[in-house]
């Protein structure tokens, strides 16, 4: 696949009215398709990646990217769960960018995890941790 014909199978999707995709989440997914592939060493011979595995990726990829911004990029691009990264990956093999095995289902990608939980847990302050403060502002002397 070159960049001009995936540049074009993205043009394409995004013009259908139907589409609820930013057109940086294709790329987005691009991007963590080739590096998912790169972890698994598959620059030369047969290339798969499960959905499972795209999945991990792209929340580990999110994550490395974005940091703490992770989950409101993927809101901005209108992608909520993993099912949105399915259907992206489908809307680009149907334009034929992106290949499938035989035992590949789109359904694969389906409940699997939703990106405001996966990509926030890493950055939450347990409320354990502000009980020391709680103890403190009740020992504050107050002021005259």
């Amino acid at each position: 696949m070159n960049d001009q014909s995936f540049d074009d199978a993205v043009m394409r999707i995004s013009s259908h009215k139907k589409c609820e995709y930013d057109i940086e989440a294709f790329y987005f997914i691009r991007d963590c398709l080739n590096s998912a592939m790169k972890k698994k060493n598959l620059d030369s011979g047969p290339r798969h990646v499960s959905g499972a595995e795209l999945c991990e990726e792209v929340k580990q990829y999110a994550l490395a990217e974005f940091g703490p911004m992770a989950a409101f990029m993927m809101r901005k691009w209108n992608m909520r769960t993993s099912s949105d990264i399915g259907e992206i990956v489908y809307l680009l093999i149907i334009e034929g960018v992106f290949g499938k095995s035989g035992e590949d289902r789109r359904e694969d990608f389906d409940n699997i995890f939703s990106f405001e939980e996966v990509l926030t847990q890493p950055y939450a302050v347990p409320l354990s941790d502000f009980s020391p403060l709680k103890s403190k502002a009740k020992s504050r002397p107050k002021n005259s």
